[in-house]
């Protein structure tokens, strides 16, 4: 064993202890030194002794002031001695096998076992901008400032990279890569003890995205490719075009920036942070945009090269034209224009049109709209075609309906200006029809038999003359003649709300009633729709009295006005027991006034003003009231039943008698016994109602009395009754007797008993 020659005396110790274990061969002992070019902390190290199957034997410390360590073996067989120092540190050998037979090995020998310090590890990172993390690959070398020469190593999974075996001194690490773009590529980074980690990152600011543009297997130049990104700015891409695309369209959002393909068909964009992008490609030639699929494409950057998996094919070009209605004129929209193989394209608002992917060659376009006609249009399409011809309209539809009564199909002709030869167009079962014709003056007529028009069938109007430009007329409308009547009523007071009635006289049925309502004394009446014929028309109010309350019409091939109804009264209805004479009188003017004679049963008067009226019946009859009450704004029927009739006898005397009396009894009650007297004669009576005679001059003061009536005389008896009552008339009188003394009556409705 070579010692150094300076050991202190813990050493002697040591080597003494040695000295005995092997004499006594109870134990081997495995020894050396860690040996450094500067000054490391040998204490921090230890070494470890493991057996083959990696169980820990022994370990132990290394002396702190010259890195000598010492190891007890006891057994005999394989084992690995191990150094383990604080992390980042390097040493050669970093452990050393053992296979410990008592003679021919290190330690049966007393040879010393020497590890040697190396350097520290110096750990950093390479990072892509925004992120913690970064890629693999990136080359690094880290050279002395004072120094040319470097030592290099790569990148690890994550941008982790570890340079071994550095000692102490200031040092500058640069990270480089052939296509990638770094932010920040060279650091300075001083290495003391144990101290080798870099606290600053290097940083990648882009990636190179590379992708191809091929059109049937040939590479394709001068293909625009756009980018565009929501999570990375414009700042954050470099080495691309930042300025706009002549004749590209945003599609709202603003674009990062743009390449183009080259001879190749090969496109790069330099440097590309990590992120989400999407590209875009456009091609324009001079006249012609091209048709680029896929029309965008998503990717992802994120610590690498990317090769974009799908190759772009430039598919066709694109072509535009427009419908027109006519040459010159307004395009118009939605139309549809096919061509053969192609997706069928409708036309915007101005009539213009785009078909996507059409490559070189002769195509037949053909348009279509409703109620307009295209001819096909032939074309020979390149890619330097700068527009279609316009597809113009050749013809339109003339379109509209005939209604009828009898409804049903029928025939419309359509002759153009100047033409003998017109169209003929049947209608459907709802009567609607239409043409197609050119631009042009036309007259267009419904057409109908002979017996239609002797039956009276009238069309309205007989025809009509159209003139075609560049629309389609779709509202030619005829209908079967229907007249329109007119006419007023005239009431006595307001109208209110009436009903005019209109019936057919012709046996079809026909019956329509027609609302009326005016606040006004006179109000008016239309009635539409109404087809040639015989009518009644009346006015519907049975509580009023008319001049006349209906008007017969015939309906041939105009409208009919000046009908009038007049109001001349408001009907009485009156339901009599017995016939009478009916007085009347109005409320708020007595002065009108009569009367009417009803006749047993229902009766019907009119009364000729307006209001409330009294009316009193007068006959031989006692009825419930004397007087009724009527109003002509609510007529209700007036019913008179008669409950007493009136009995009427005569006594005949040979001369006046002053005091005749008569006792009528009902049924022979006497409790029912009217008296009556003393009775006055007619005679009597007629001379009392005569006006005194003028006075003379050769008459005296003296107040001379009425002369007595002498003679026969006449006495009236009248007495009410019920119907079917038994009266007993008796007279009486002091000095007079009649015959017969006693009469008896049955009261009988309508008779007077005598």
């Amino acid at each position: 064993m070579n010692l150094p020659t300076q050991l202190t005396p813990l050493v002697f110790a040591i080597i003494a202890c040695l000295a005995i274990s092997i004499e006594a061969e109870d134990f081997l002992t495995c020894g050396g030194f860690i040996k450094s070019e500067i000054q490391i902390n040998f204490a921090r190290i230890e070494v470890k002794l493991y057996t083959r199957q990696g169980a820990l034997k022994y370990q132990t410390d290394c002396a702190p002031n010259n890195g000598y360590f010492m190891i007890p073996v006891y057994d005999r067989g394989d084992f690995i001695l191990k150094l383990e120092p604080p992390s980042g540190w390097s040493f050669e050998p970093t452990s050393v096998d053992l296979k410990i037979d008592g003679e021919n090995d290190p330690c049966s020998q007393g040879k010393d076992i020497n590890f040697f310090f190396k350097g520290y590890t110096v750990s950093g990172k390479v990072v892509s901008k925004g992120k913690k993390d970064g890629p693999e690959g990136v080359l690094i070398s880290i050279k002395p400032k004072d120094k040319d020469v470097a030592m290099e190593t790569r990148t690890k999974t994550g941008g982790v990279y570890n340079i071994p075996n550095v000692l102490p001194g200031d040092f500058i690490i640069t990270a480089s890569h052939p296509s990638w773009t770094f932010e920040k590529a060279s650091i300075t980074h001083t290495v003391t003890k144990d101290t080798a980690t870099v606290d600053s990152s290097i940083i990648i600011s882009g990636y190179d995205v590379r992708g191809k543009v091929m059109s049937e297997g040939e590479p394709i130049k001068n293909v625009f490719f756009i980018l565009f990104s929501d999570t990375v700015k414009k700042g954050d891409v470099t080495g691309c075009q930042k300025s706009g695309v002549n004749g590209y369209q945003s599609e709202g959002k603003s674009p990062l920036c743009h390449v183009q393909s080259d001879v190749e068909g090969q496109f790069v964009f330099p440097s590309l942070g990590s992120g989400e992008y999407r590209v875009v490609p456009f091609y324009k030639g001079e006249h012609t945009t091209f048709d680029v699929v896929p029309s965008s494409l998503q990717f992802t950057v994120e610590h690498n090269t990317v090769q974009l998996p799908t190759v772009f094919q430039v598919a066709g070009f694109s072509i535009t034209g427009r419908v027109l209605s006519v040459a010159g004129g307004s395009g118009v929209q939605g139309a549809k224009v096919k061509v053969r193989g192609k997706p069928e394209v409708v036309t915007g608002p101005d009539g213009t049109f785009r078909m996507e992917k059409i490559k070189s060659g002769t195509y037949t376009l053909q348009a279509s709209k409703e109620y307009l006609t295209f001819d096909p249009l032939n074309v020979k399409v390149t890619p330097n075609t700068p527009r279609l011809p316009d597809i113009v309209a050749s013809k339109f539809s003339a379109c509209g309906r005939v209604e009828t009564s009898a409804g049903g199909q029928r025939k419309v002709s359509l002759t153009k200006e100047g033409s003998k030869q017109p169209e003929i167009a049947t209608t459907d079962k709802d009567g609607a029809f239409c043409f197609t014709a050119s631009p042009g003056v036309y007259v267009m007529q419904p057409l109908m038999s002979d017996a239609e028009k002797s039956a009276g069938l009238r069309i309205n109007p007989e025809n009509q003359k159209i003139t075609i430009v560049s629309t389609p007329i779709l509202d030619i409308n005829f209908s079967q003649f229907k007249a329109t009547l007119r006419g007023s009523i005239k009431c006595l007071d307001v109208c209110g709300t009436l009903q005019v009635m209109v019936e057919s006289k012709d046996g079809r049925g026909f019956k329509k009633p027609v609302p009326v309502s005016q606040q006004t004394k006179q109000a008016a009446f239309i009635i539409k729709d109404i087809l040639p014929g015989k009518y009644s028309i009346s006015v519907v109010q049975t509580n009023w009295c008319w001049t006349k309350s209906s008007l017969d019409v015939e309906v041939i091939d105009q409208d009919i006005g000046g009908l009038e109804f007049q109001q001349n009264g408001y009907v009485l209805h009156c339901h009599v027991s017995h016939p009478i004479e009916l007085l009347y009188a109005l409320d708020s003017s007595p002065s009108y006034k009569g009367s009417f004679t009803l006749k047993k049963g229902p009766n019907q008067f009119c009364l000729e003003k307006p209001g409330s009226y009294k009316l009193s019946p007068k006959s031989c009859h006692q009825f419930e009231k004397s007087e009724y009450a009527f109003q002509t704004s609510a007529p209700n029927m007036l019913t008179l039943t008669a409950l007493k009739h009136q009995i009427h006898a005569e006594i005949t005397t040979t001369q006046p008698v002053m005091d005749i009396t008569v006792a009528i009894s009902s049924g022979g009650k006497l409790e029912q016994t009217v008296k009556l007297g003393p009775l006055k004669s007619r005679q009597q009576l007629e001379q009392e109602s005569k006006p005194p005679a003028k006075k003379t001059g050769n008459e005296t003061a003296e107040k001379k009395s009425t002369p007595q009536p002498t003679g026969p005389q006449v006495y009236d008896v009248s007495h009410w009754a019920g119907n079917g009552e038994v009266l007993e008339i008796v007279p009486s009188s002091g000095e007079f007797l009649f015959y017969p003394s006693t009469v008896k009556v049955t009261v009988e409705s309508g008779k007077n008993s005598h």
